[in-house]
C-alpha cells in the first residue's frame, strides 16, 4: 500500500500491478540502481518512457507516438534529427484509395517546401513539387510533364517567366505561338544562310571555270 503500490490477482492466471502515476524524474516502474529511468503515466491513458529524469517517448490514448515531443497530432511525431539507414516507404495499403505524400517544409509556411505525393492513379497527379510561398515552383506530374512557375502543366515543359540559356539546340521550325519578331528573326537567319550558300556555290563555280 501507499507509495509502494499493490499487486492483486483479479482472476485465476492474471496479475495486476497497481501503482501511482509517477513522473519523468521519478517513474513508477524503474530500477533499483537507476530510479530516474523507466516508465510512468504522463496523463490519462498515456504512458511515457523516461531516461535520466527526462521524458523521451510517449504513447497517448489514441495510439499516437511522440519522440522528443509531447504535442501529438499524427501517428508518429518526432522532434529532432532522425536517421534512417535504409529505405523509407510512404504509401497506401490499397491503390487509389488514399492520398499518401511526404512533405518537407517550414512550420510557418504550408506551401514552401518539397512535396512528394501521389493523389490518385491518374498520370496528372503531381508526383514531385518543390514549391515557393505562393504554391508555384517546380512541379513534375506522374506523366513526366514539368511545370516551372505554374501548376497547370499540360506540355512536356511549361514555363511561366523568363528563360535564360547559353545554347539552343534545333532549328526551331516546330515552334508555335512565338512572337512575330522572333519568327522574323528566324526567317532572316534562314535567308542569310541561303544567300551564303549561293555565294559559296558561285565562288566555287568561278574558281573551277
Amino acid at each position: 500500500s501507499g507509495s509502494e503500490g499493490r499487486m492483486r490477482a483479479p482472476t485465476i492466471g492474471a496479475v495486476n500491478v497497481l501503482n501511482t502515476a509517477g513522473s519523468a524524474s521519478a517513474p513508477v516502474y524503474s530500477f533499483n540502481d537507476d530510479t530516474n529511468t523507466g516508465m510512468y503515466r504522463a496523463a490519462a491513458d498515456t504512458i511515457a518512457l523516461t531516461t535520466g529524469g527526462s521524458e523521451r517517448m510517449r504513447i497517448d490514448s489514441s495510439g499516437k507516438v511522440g519522440i522528443g515531443t509531447t504535442s501529438l497530432s499524427k501517428k508518429l511525431n518526432v522532434a529532432g534529427t532522425s536517421y534512417f539507414s535504409d529505405q523509407v516507404f510512404v504509401g497506401a495499403t490499397t491503390a487509389g484509395t488514399t492520398s499518401p505524400f511526404m512533405v518537407i517544409n517550414h512550420a510557418s509556411n504550408a506551401y514552401a517546401g518539397l512535396h512528394i505525393q501521389n493523389s490518385s492513379t491518374s498520370t496528372s497527379a503531381y508526383m514531385l513539387r518543390a514549391m515557393n510561398s505562393s504554391g508555384n515552383g517546380l512541379n513534375v506530374n506522374g506523366g513526366g510533364k514539368v511545370g516551372i512557375g505554374t501548376t497547370g502543366t499540360s506540355k512536356a515543359l511549361d514555363v511561366v517567366g523568363t528563360i535564360r540559356g547559353t545554347a539552343f539546340e534545333g532549328d526551331g521550325s516546330a515552334l508555335t505561338g512565338v512572337a512575330t519578331d522572333l519568327t522574323s528573326i528566324r526567317n532572316d537567319i534562314s535567308i542569310l544562310a541561303l544567300h551564303s550558300q549561293v555565294a559559296n556555290n558561285a565562288a566555287a563555280y568561278n574558281l573551277v571555270n
